[in-house]
């Protein structure tokens, strides 16, 4: 943390007074997983440091951390952004090393500081029913609606510092950790084990079903605790426990365009298919089930999935034997592999640009490396168009496209303890 004088100059030998200025800010530990929010105006990552903090640019173009709307007690292993269609605007789900999912709304404090910092459009202020703001309780790990009467910690206005050379105002390290929190509206229980991934339908492209839905996954060493969960966040319901599918540990999920099929994968290197009803709210009469499975998929561990924005629902697989895989789900929801990219390190990230270019995909590699992959309409070949070696220092996490605009914008975090976007001008 950085601080100044306040006082003037020179001052009396035993009048100095100092406040403070933004330092540089970011993730301690390996950073798990990002998400962009529908609207693609601000980015959360979430990490082994406890914490879920958002990025978004100011208006001069620079990237800084502009809240941390999480501050917990376990390691905070997956995050995903909801919101849009059915689901209330600028809202999120996480999970960490504990068994339940946690669900957070956006304060009016938050709104305001997008408003003013960035040149993204974050959509309408939907402020109706909003906090001002949340704050922690003293050990607690729950935050809580404020309404602008929180502990001593939180003053009544919270003033941005100001950058100056960037033409915005950036928290202060005292702001972030503390006036920047989102008040936490729900739990999800349901899982047995420690929380290890997710994924919404909130940015699946030509969703059918206006209600946004999302899957969850535990770690686990038995078919029962392998059972996905399927969730309605907006009524706090589960709508279907999916299993019968895996048998351990499942670690990457994804939603295809229209929202309404779903495959999973993980230490089984089973690939499941499964069909997806996001609109009955009846455990017993959702229709949703597992239409397929194939077993070995992968030699080794699947550490990503990612559909692509095709007329035939198509996704790629990435796996710890080095190999990324392009599948094609047939009529009858079986898989057909189309084409296979072999990788020098272990895949352990993927994404297709949606909806920028739907044949280009980026992939993240255990040795830090991050390239970009450009198929053939047909996927019978590929050709790789970007190399960023060394884009990481360590294992790459995730990677994740952002949502709508004109510019291809790639977020990418790592167990370097970094968060890294990257604009793509030219391919």
């Amino acid at each position: 943390v950085a601080y100044k004088n306040v006082i003037g100059s020179p001052p009396p030998p035993l009048a100095l007074s100092f406040s403070p200025l933004p330092g540089c800010t970011g993730h301690f530990r390996g950073v798990t997983c990002v998400s962009w929010s529908p609207c693609g105006s601000y980015l959360l990552s979430c990490s082994e440091d406890h914490t879920t903090r958002m990025w978004s640019p100011t208006r001069g173009g620079r990237w800084l951390e502009v809240g941390r709307p999480q501050v917990h007690g376990y390691a905070v292993s997956a995050v995903c952004c909801v919101g849009d269609g059915g689901e209330r605007r600028h809202r999120f789900v996480s999970g960490a090393d504990e068994k339940q999912l946690r669900v957070f709304d956006a304060p009016k404090a938050t709104l305001k500081t997008l408003k003013r910092l960035t040149p993204y459009e974050a959509g309408d202020d939907d402020e109706e029913g909003r906090a001002e703001r949340a704050f922690l309780p003293s050990l607690g790990l729950s935050n809580k609606a404020g309404d602008g009467q929180v502990e001593d910690e939180v003053e009544e206005d919270v003033e941005l510092t100001k950058a100056g050379d960037e033409g915005g105002g950036v928290l202060s390290e005292r702001d972030l950790g503390v006036a920047s929190l989102w008040p936490e509206t729900g739990k999800l229980y349901g899982h047995d084990s420690e929380i290890l991934s997710l994924a919404s339908t909130a940015q699946s492209l030509e969703r059918s079903s206006p209600n946004i839905v999302v899957v969850s996954a535990c770690k686990a060493r038995d078919a029962k605790d392998a059972a996905l969960r399927l969730w309605r966040v907006g009524v706090g319901v589960c709508l279907k426990v999916l299993d019968g599918g895996h048998k351990s540990s499942v670690t990457c999920l994804s939603f295809d365009p229209t929202g309404t099929v779903l495959v999973s994968s993980g230490k089984d290197r089973r690939v499941c298919v499964w069909s997806v009803d996001a609109d009955c709210v009846d455990e017993a009469e959702n229709k949703s089930k597992l239409e397929s499975a194939t077993d070995s998929a992968h030699k080794r561990i699947l550490w990503g999935l990612s559909f692509c924005n095709t007329k035939e629902p198509t996704f790629v697989s990435g796996s710890r034997d080095m190999t990324a895989k392009v599948w094609r789900v047939n009529a009858d929801f079986s898989l057909s592999n189309l084409h296979s990219v072999k990788f020098e390190s272990s895949v352990t990230a993927c994404a297709f640009a949606l909806p920028h270019n739907p044949l280009l995909c980026a992939v993240g590699l255990e040795d830090g490396g991050l390239k970009l992959i450009s198929f053939n309409e047909d996927f019978s070949s590929h050709e790789e168009v970007l190399s960023i070696e060394g884009a990481h220092v360590a294992t790459v996490k995730k990677v994740a496209w952002r949502p709508g605009g004109d510019e291809m914008v790639l977020a990418s975090c790592g167990l370097d303890h970094a968060v890294k976007v990257n604009r793509i001008t030219s391919i």
